[in-house]
């Protein structure tokens, strides 16, 4: 089964940002509890407003699983706070 690469931009909303990344950082845990392996948060070393937030996970299936759990529910009304997401691209990894 492959794992699966998730890319996200990310913007944050105005005065958020120092925010937002530690809020990403504190709920990782909760995340693996449900199938994520680790967890990247890029920011570009020109544009420095451009960020990325990349995850990997165990399968397609786990991150459905999470797409579909209530601890996402609660987490995704956090964030709509902080920060605004653009489309995700999901990629599998062999």
């Amino acid at each position: 089964m492959a794992q699966l690469m998730i890319i996200r931009p990310v913007r944050f909303l105005p005065g958020k940002e120092e925010e937002a990344i530690r809020w990403a950082k504190q709920t990782e845990e909760i995340r693996r509890k449900w199938g994520m392996l680790l967890q990247y948060n890029l920011r570009n070393t020109v544009d420095r407003g451009q960020y990325l937030l990349v995850q990997l996970w165990e399968s397609k299936e786990a991150y459905a699983r999470w797409k579909a759990s209530p601890d996402r529910v609660g987490l995704l009304a956090e964030s709509n706070r902080m920060v605004l997401h653009d489309p995700t691209q999901t990629y599998e990894v062999y």
